[in-house]
């Protein structure tokens, strides 16, 4: 188990006092993870607490796996939670396959389980070979460079420390350690896409190339991780000069966009068509190459995008955005904060108070906060979101993006350019409605204190 521990810490995964939900189907890999966790747990105090989806899909032996997770919980102390779901129903629903229905469940339960007992964490089992499988899978896609990153570390709450623990180390060591675990029989079945790169094409790669395929080809993920970062970096660069954000779309301005390296242009547009669509699925090499033609040409041009997104030029800007919101209008907000003052809202009004006495405690409501005054470094602005926009959302200062922030929240994307933002540049101090930031909440250091109270005015004119 050592090299999921130096994971664990390589990563710092798993701090003192957090709550870890642990993903258990039964099966090796995830028995494994368990055992992990537990070991782990000897020498830095957190908690525990078991999940286990049972997927609708193979009847008696799989309510049997159910049944095994909860004994081996019950043996081990560990709070243990079960959701009973029917994967093969959401599939035909979401017409999407049912191995990706299943994955979008599990997902569900184990945030649902983080929302009932305040969990902070979710330890999933991927393996160093579920880590190559994932890469050759995306590479075969046609995926980005991203893609061939393969499955991250650390993202966001979830943590998969045995990414490179090869399944062969796991079932050796479940072996000599004589633990009992479930076999789910799908996992062999060559009709799911995964189990097809499992069972045919890593074996030949093994057995006719090299025996250490998977190892390289995982490694080759990690290599390329480093890679993303920095080409990340200089994405966020290239954007504060060629991207921004108007009303419900993404605005490249195409004379400095020409001027940067064409792999930063590509990244420049994955990231604006994920401004308005909420991601990148069924983005392809082919809508890429439709837009890059339409930025390099002379003439007015556009194309139709996955999720309903148009792609067009116009007055020199390469414009994303929803088909449905692409004639609305739309409020933008944009109000420079007088400190002490008032700023009168379309609905209501916000106030602002600057207190020189210490809180001995912060109170948790919604429309009203305290953050520390000290922390601002240049003005405050009360407005809609932004291309960049970003919360601090840790005493070590990482970095959430606001649009993760808000997908987590699953706030829908219809809604969220209208939800109001205090802010210092990109950096966003208060999400109204929602959370402050770590950065700016007040400390015992604390002297200056900022209070602001939101009042809405009700259709009857009254004030909450």
């Amino acid at each position: 188990m050592k090299k999921g521990i130096e994971m664990i810490r390589q990563y710092r995964m798993i701090e003192e006092g957090d709550h870890v939900i642990a993903g258990v189907s039964g099966g090796p890999d995830s028995v494994y993870l368990l055992f992990l966790l537990t070991q782990y747990q000897k020498s830095v105090p957190f908690s525990i607490s078991v999940v286990h989806v049972e997927h609708g899909i193979r009847g008696q032996e799989s309510r049997e796996d159910a049944q095994f997770v909860q004994r081996l919980c019950k043996k081990m102390e560990l709070p243990f939670f079960l959701f009973e779901v029917d994967a093969q129903k959401e599939a035909r629903t979401k017409k999407i396959s049912t191995e990706e229905a299943g994955r979008i469940l599990r997902y569900h339960a184990f945030e649902e389980v983080c929302r009932r007992s305040g969990a902070n964490k979710i330890a999933i089992a991927h393996n160093e070979d579920d880590q190559a499988e994932t890469i050759l899978w995306n590479l075969a896609r046609g995926s980005g460079l991203a893609g061939l990153c393969g499955m991250q570390p650390v993202r966001g709450k979830l943590i998969r420390p045995m990414l490179t623990t090869s399944r062969t180390e796991i079932e050796q060591w479940l072996e000599e350690n004589e633990i009992e675990t479930r076999q789910d029989k799908t996992n062999l079945e060559e009709i799911y896409t995964r189990n097809k790169i499992r069972h045919q094409i890593i074996p030949r790669l093994k057995e006719g190339i090299n025996a250490q395929a998977v190892r390289h080809i995982a490694e080759a993920g990690q290599k390329i991780q480093k890679a993303e970062a920095f080409l990340q970096k200089m994405t966020d660069q290239a954007q504060e000069v060629c991207l921004e954000r108007s009303e419900n779309s993404a605005r490249i301005q195409i004379e400095p966009f020409l001027n940067q390296e064409a792999i930063i242009q590509e990244y420049l547009i994955r990231r604006a068509v994920s401004e308005v669509s909420d991601g990148l699925k069924d983005f392809t090499n082919r809508h890429m190459e439709a837009l890059l033609k339409i930025a390099r040409g002379a003439e007015q041009a556009q194309t139709n995008l996955p999720g309903g997104v148009i792609g067009r030029k116009e007055k020199g800007l390469l414009i994303l955005s929803q088909a449905e919101t692409d004639c609305r209008e739309k409020k933008n907000i944009f109000i420079e904060v007088p400190v002490p003052g008032i700023v009168q809202l379309e609905n209501g009004m916000a106030e602002f108070t600057l207190e020189e006495t210490k809180c001995q405690r912060i109170p948790e409501k919604s429309y009203t906060k305290w953050i520390d005054y000290d922390t601002i470094k240049s003005r405050l602005i009360l407005r809609s979101r932004l291309p960049g926009d970003y919360l601090i959302i840790n005493k070590e200062g990482g970095k959430k993006k606001l649009k993760d922030y808000l997908i987590d929240r699953k706030v829908p994307r219809e809604e969220r350019d209208s939800i109001l933002l205090l802010a210092d540049g990109s950096h966003i101090l208060w999400v109204v409605g929602f959370r402050i930031s770590e950065a700016c909440k007040v400390k015992e250091s604390t002297k200056h204190i900022l209070k602001i109270q939101i009042t809405k005015e009700n259709k009857d004119g009254t004030q909450d």
